[in-house]
Protein backbone atom coordinates (compact mmCIF):
# COMPACT_ATOMS: atom_id res chain seq x y z
CA UNK A 1 0.00 0.00 0.00
CA UNK A 2 2.78 2.77 0.82
CA UNK A 3 4.74 1.55 -2.19
CA UNK A 4 1.47 2.31 -4.39
CA UNK A 5 0.87 5.31 -2.06
CA UNK A 6 3.97 6.79 -2.88
CA UNK A 7 4.07 6.08 -7.05
CA UNK A 8 0.77 7.67 -6.64
CA UNK A 9 2.34 10.66 -5.02
CA UNK A 10 5.31 10.58 -7.65
CA UNK A 11 2.44 10.36 -10.46
CA UNK A 12 0.88 13.55 -8.98
CA UNK A 13 4.02 15.38 -8.77
CA UNK A 14 5.27 14.45 -12.23
CA UNK A 15 2.05 15.52 -13.21
CA UNK A 16 2.25 19.39 -11.27
CA UNK A 17 6.12 19.09 -13.00
CA UNK A 18 4.46 18.44 -16.39
CA UNK A 19 1.98 21.43 -15.88
CA UNK A 20 4.29 24.23 -14.19
CA UNK A 21 6.43 23.38 -17.35
CA UNK A 22 3.93 23.54 -19.34
CA UNK A 23 2.83 27.48 -18.05
CA UNK A 24 6.33 28.44 -18.21
CA UNK A 25 6.62 27.67 -21.82
CA UNK A 26 3.62 29.47 -22.39
CA UNK A 27 5.23 32.53 -20.40
CA UNK A 28 8.67 32.23 -21.89
CA UNK A 29 7.01 32.67 -25.43
CA UNK A 30 4.54 35.43 -24.69
CA UNK A 31 7.72 37.28 -23.17
CA UNK A 32 9.97 36.29 -25.90
CA UNK A 33 6.69 37.42 -27.98
CA UNK A 34 6.30 40.83 -26.04
CA UNK A 35 10.25 41.15 -26.28
CA UNK A 36 9.73 41.19 -30.56
CA UNK A 37 7.25 43.43 -30.26
CA UNK A 38 8.98 46.07 -28.25
CA UNK A 39 12.23 45.67 -30.35
CA UNK A 40 9.88 46.07 -33.69
CA UNK A 41 8.10 49.27 -31.85
CA UNK A 42 11.71 50.70 -30.90
CA UNK A 43 12.72 50.09 -34.29
CA UNK A 44 9.65 52.33 -35.41
CA UNK A 45 10.04 54.66 -33.35
CA UNK A 46 13.83 55.11 -34.72
CA UNK A 47 12.87 55.08 -37.67
CA UNK A 48 10.60 57.94 -36.85
CA UNK A 49 12.72 59.62 -35.38
CA UNK A 50 15.10 59.49 -37.80
CA UNK A 51 12.71 60.80 -40.57
CA UNK A 52 11.46 63.94 -37.88
CA UNK A 53 15.03 64.53 -38.24
CA UNK A 54 15.35 64.62 -41.85
CA UNK A 55 12.20 67.13 -41.84
CA UNK A 56 13.78 69.33 -39.60
CA UNK A 57 16.99 69.42 -41.75
CA UNK A 58 14.77 70.28 -44.67
CA UNK A 59 12.98 72.70 -43.01
CA UNK A 60 16.13 74.53 -42.39
CA UNK A 61 16.87 74.14 -45.85
CA UNK A 62 13.86 75.66 -46.99
CA UNK A 63 14.07 78.65 -44.32
CA UNK A 64 17.94 79.28 -45.06
CA UNK A 65 16.67 79.42 -48.93
CA UNK A 66 13.25 81.75 -48.53
CA UNK A 67 15.49 83.85 -46.62
CA UNK A 68 18.29 83.83 -49.21
CA UNK A 69 15.19 84.55 -52.09
CA UNK A 70 13.83 87.41 -49.39
CA UNK A 71 17.28 89.41 -49.39
CA UNK A 72 17.71 88.34 -53.09
CA UNK A 73 14.15 90.15 -54.32
CA UNK A 74 14.87 93.28 -51.82
CA UNK A 75 17.86 93.74 -54.00
CA UNK A 76 15.82 93.29 -57.27
CA UNK A 77 13.07 95.95 -56.10
CA UNK A 78 16.18 98.51 -54.63
CA UNK A 79 18.33 98.40 -57.78
CA UNK A 80 14.36 98.59 -60.30
CA UNK A 81 13.69 101.54 -57.85
CA UNK A 82 16.98 103.12 -58.44
CA UNK A 83 16.76 102.21 -62.05
CA UNK A 84 13.30 103.61 -62.44
CA UNK A 85 14.01 106.88 -60.81
CA UNK A 86 17.18 107.53 -62.98
CA UNK A 87 14.99 106.81 -66.09
CA UNK A 88 12.10 108.88 -64.48
CA UNK A 89 15.07 111.59 -64.19
CA UNK A 90 16.39 111.41 -67.71
CA UNK A 91 13.16 111.52 -68.56
CA UNK A 92 12.35 114.60 -67.01
CA UNK A 93 15.70 115.94 -68.06
CA UNK A 94 14.96 115.14 -71.76
CA UNK A 95 11.51 116.41 -71.54
CA UNK A 96 12.93 119.97 -70.00
CA UNK A 97 15.25 120.09 -73.00
CA UNK A 98 12.17 119.40 -75.62
CA UNK A 99 10.09 122.38 -73.94
CA UNK A 100 13.53 124.84 -74.04
CA UNK A 101 13.71 124.01 -77.49
CA UNK A 102 10.27 124.14 -78.57
CA UNK A 103 9.82 127.44 -76.78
Amino acid sequence: QLESDSKENIREFCSKVDTAYAKLAEEVEKTASLIRKTESMDQNEENRQREIDNYKEMLQEATKSQLLLQEKVAEVENDSKKKLADVSEALETANCELFDKTS
